[in-house]
């Protein structure tokens, strides 16, 4: 897996997705998407001298059914009135050059959860990178508490798919 030279790598937003799936009533799965609002990734010489953070549009919440998307957005679940976007930052990358994982904290409505990242792919092609990093993010543990898990699934493998541009 080939990483990016240092420097600031900026994500663009108009291809940068964050895809989940929700196990509803056990047996459906749900999937959806949230847009990135804004994101950068700072490449330094060494994964000790690199960060990542992205801002993600609470009210983006999307799974193609309006009531359910409504619903999800608004306080019972992610407040997206009060708390308009969802964060990441870096707190520690870790690289062994084949591989590297993300952890950092996730702010969900004001507060933060330590979540690790997998990178599962990066392509680089001069300055323009694609990439996808995946984690599963307990529900209850971020404080989205609304419903028990026989209705929604605690567990949501969460991924990011997108494009940087080196600045």
């Amino acid at each position: 897996m080939a990483f990016p030279t240092a420097g600031t790598w900026t994500l663009d937003t108009d291809k940068t997705k964050v895809s989940f799936v929700v196990k509803n009533f056990i047996f459906k799965s749900v999937p959806g998407t949230f847009d990135v609002a804004s994101g950068s990734a700072t490449v330094g010489e060494s994964a000790d001298d690199s960060s990542v953070a992205v801002s993600i549009s609470a009210a983006s919440f999307s799974t193609g059914n309006e009531k359910r998307d409504e619903h999800v957005r608004a306080a019972d679940f992610f407040d997206s009135e009060q708390f308009p976007t969802i964060d990441f930052a870096s707190t520690k990358i870790v690289s062994d050059g084949s591989s590297a994982t993300v952890t950092g904290d996730l702010t969900v409505l004001g507060s933060a959860t330590p979540v690790t990242f997998e990178l599962t792919s990066i392509n680089i092609d001069g300055d323009n990178a694609t990439f996808s990093a995946s984690a599963t993010i307990n529900r209850k543990a971020i404080g989205v508490t609304k419903m028990p898990g026989l209705m929604i699934g605690h567990d949501v493998p969460v991924t990011i798919t997108g494009t940087a541009t080196r600045s």
